[in-house]
């Protein structure tokens, strides 16, 4: 993807998002150099790249490439365009680590039991060389067939070539059971409760006319 070295600072730095994005590529054995990003070809080079896979920056045409992972994005709070990107220079030889989003696939049976998913994480921390990070994390839910069933990051089988560096024991996914029978024991205790009260009323009522 070709991108511009980026002298601008300020304001005539921020004039000039408009149709381009603002960056800055630094990482392995490089100094930090501030880039012109074009928006419409980075969403493009995004949309299939995603925040793990290489990204082959080309800056200011030079023949040499940048291979990059997206390392972060900045948003705007209103708009939700992306106001700035962090590229990180990789080594393709060395593992990097990387945040993978979790995508849920299946359907568990205890959802038609009355339950409800809950999602405990969204991404997975992993080691892996850079050309082998995958996108995403893909988990079969069909297997929660019970609402004690649940989840973890150990329970998970890594892609060829990939190690998970979060803690296994963190919770992915469970289900969490139906609230009718709560709700059943709040309403009970709510309509002893008002009982309880109509006849404590009521016998002070009998004691005030027997009085």
């Amino acid at each position: 993807m070709d991108v511009e070295k980026r002298d601008e600072r300020g304001h005539s730095a921020r004039h000039g998002a408009g149709k381009r994005i603002p960056a800055i590529v630094y990482g392995h054995g490089m100094d930090p150099i501030a880039l012109w990003v074009d928006m419409p070809a980075f969403a493009r080079v995004f949309g299939k790249a995603g925040e793990t896979a290489v990204i082959e920056l080309i800056v200011d045409g030079a023949k040499k490439t940048v291979p990059t992972i997206v390392r972060d994005l900045q948003h705007d709070p209103i708009k939700h365009t992306i106001t700035h990107i962090d590229f990180y220079k990789v080594d393709l030889k060395e593992a990097v680590t990387a945040d993978v989003p979790i995508v849920l696939t299946g359907e568990a049976p205890a959802v038609k039991l009355g339950g409800t998913i809950m999602q405990g994480i969204n991404t997975i921390e992993v080691s892996a060389l850079p050309s082998d990070l995958p996108q995403e994390i893909v988990i079969d839910i069909s297997q929660l067939e019970s609402f004690d069933d649940s989840i973890t990051i150990s329970d998970i089988v890594a892609p060829k070539n990939v190690t998970f560096v979060s803690d296994p024991s963190l919770l992915v996914v469970s289900i969490a059971p139906p609230r009718v029978e709560e709700e059943a024991q709040d309403t009970d205790v709510t309509e002893e409760a008002e009982e309880a009260s109509t006849e404590d009323t009521s016998s002070d009522d009998h004691e005030k006319s027997a009085a």
